[in-house]
This record gives C-alpha cells, sequence and structure tokens, in this order.
C-alpha cells in the first residue's frame, strides 16, 4: 500500500512539474513571436510520389519505367550506406549533369502538389498578425526548391535558412546538384563565410541568428525530426511542436511537450500558444 502511494505521489509530481513548465511560457499582450518551421515532412508531405531527385530524372528520361527503376535502385543503396551529402554528390556526378530549367519546374510543380493542407494559412494569418515566421530546412534535398515552394505563404528568402547553401543567392537545385561537398556546412545567411552549421544541430544556427539579431522574438520551433527535437533539447526554442501531421516519430512524440497529429490540433495548440 505505502509502495503505490509513493508511486502515485511520484506521479502528482511529475505531472506538476510538466504542467507548470508548459504554463511557464507566457507572452505579453500584442508580444510578437518569431515561429520557425521545418521544411522536409512538415511544410509538405514528403512521400514518393513527391520525392525531389525522382521527380526530376523521370522527366529527364520522359517517364521510361525501366531507367527509372535502374536509377531508384542506385538511390536506395546510396542511401543506405552513405552520408547525405555523399548521396547527393554521386547522384548529381552519374545522373544530374545537365539539368534543364524545364525539369527543375517539372519537380517543383510535382512537389507543391503535396504542400501540408491548411498550413499556408497558418503561415499568412501569423505573418499578417505581425509574428515573425522563419524556415529552417536541415535536408540538402529540399533546400533548392524551398523559395519556389514557399512563394504563396507570403515568405522570401530573407525568411528561409539552411546548413547547406554558402551562397543563397544562386540558391537552386542546379547549384546543389553542383556544389562542392566540402562546403555543405556554410550556412546562407547575411555573412555566409562566418559560420557553419550542420544538418542535425539546427540549434546552432538559431543561436547564430540571435546572436546576429535575426530572431525577432521568443521562438516557437515546429518539426517532424530529432533534429528539430534537438532544438528544444538545446533550449534555443522557448516551445516545441512535434509535428506528426505528415510523418509520425515515436521518439519525437515521447521527447515533446505538445506533438500533434492533426491539422486541427496544431491550430488549436496555435491558439493556446497566442492566448495564454
Amino acid at each position: 500500500m505505502k509502495t503505490c502511494l509513493k508511486l502515485f505521489l511520484i506521479c502528482v509530481l511529475l505531472a506538476s512539474c510538466f504542467t507548470k513548465k508548459q504554463n511557464e511560457f507566457k507572452i505579453a499582450k500584442d508580444e510578437k513571436l518569431t515561429f520557425i518551421f521545418d521544411f522536409d515532412a512538415t511544410m509538405y508531405n514528403f512521400n514518393k510520389d513527391s520525392a525531389y531527385f525522382d521527380q526530376i530524372y523521370y522527366s529527364i528520361v520522359g517517364g521510361d519505367e525501366k531507367k527509372m527503376a535502374k536509377y531508384q535502385a542506385f538511390v536506395s543503396d546510396l542511401i543506405k550506406t552513405q552520408k547525405e551529402h555523399d548521396v547527393v554528390k554521386n547522384i548529381a556526378a552519374k545522373y544530374y549533369k545537365n539539368v534543364s530549367k524545364k525539369d527543375l519546374n517539372f519537380a517543383i510543380g510535382k512537389i507543391i502538389k503535396h504542400q501540408t493542407p491548411g498550413l499556408g494559412n497558418v503561415i499568412k494569418k501569423l505573418k499578417s498578425q505581425g509574428h515573425q515566421v522563419l524556415i529552417i530546412g536541415g535536408s540538402a534535398f529540399g533546400c533548392g526548391i524551398i523559395p519556389d515552394f514557399v512563394k504563396e505563404f507570403g515568405t522570401s528568402k530573407s525568411d528561409i535558412y539552411s546548413g547547406y547553401f554558402k551562397d543563397f543567392s544562386k540558391q537552386s537545385l542546379q547549384t546543389a546538384f553542383k556544389f562542392d561537398t566540402t562546403n555543405f556546412e556554410y550556412v546562407n545567411c547575411a555573412n555566409p563565410d562566418s559560420h557553419t552549421v550542420y544538418s542535425k544541430k539546427k540549434s546552432d544556427l538559431i543561436k547564430l541568428l540571435k546572436k546576429e539579431g535575426k530572431i525577432k522574438g521568443k521562438v516557437v520551433h515546429i518539426g517532424d525530426g530529432e533534429n528539430d527535437l534537438e532544438v528544444w533539447k538545446a533550449k534555443e526554442a522557448d516551445i516545441f511542436i512535434g509535428f506528426g501531421v505528415n510523418r509520425y516519430s515515436k521518439k519525437v512524440e515521447a521527447g515533446s511537450e505538445i506533438y500533434v497529429k492533426t491539422m486541427d490540433e496544431f491550430e488549436t495548440e496555435i491558439k493556446k500558444i497566442l492566448h495564454n
């Protein structure tokens, strides 16, 4: 009986600590926040039909299924055995020596169809209320098309950051394919030659942006991956929303203070944050 009572008291204590932690996040009336969104599997639903390289190569080979199958087997083997930037380099060297603008537009058009329904409206509303919205992509696969993808969200190149591109003004898929991978860790911010960041360490980039005055308020970070959860653990976000709408992660859910699996849940949590 005493053991049960002790366990009960411990559970109550832990629950109260958790509640207190949530309640500690307070914003003043009319205070403006900085909402930082992950890109892959947050702003769009990454799946077989929306894979960047697949869509471009499909355009290049005119839909030849045999060539596509051979290509996809090559990519699959690379992903199993190599680091991400090495995968990009090897795919580029073998398949993307002459990528045309038509091929790029084809890929972008396909991928845009997979954007997360309703997320654009949430972002537009946040911006209309004066909150800052930034996008931080940690994937070399995705960074090249982010500017084209998010135009309708009312964001611009100045709102987008990545740990991969040294010169943001020249950012494109073609740049990604031809890029010197020894420089992949450069941050594409106002001082691109000054700092570096690894894709799995988004907190380093956020810390840098704070230092340079580019983050204007308390940070609400939204993402689906472990590198997004890392931002929360590193205490570079004041609050973190694990985003399981497009891709579920048991580890991210377990480590998140807030975890959502539907857009309705996400919008509810945003309202709670803004009106707490």
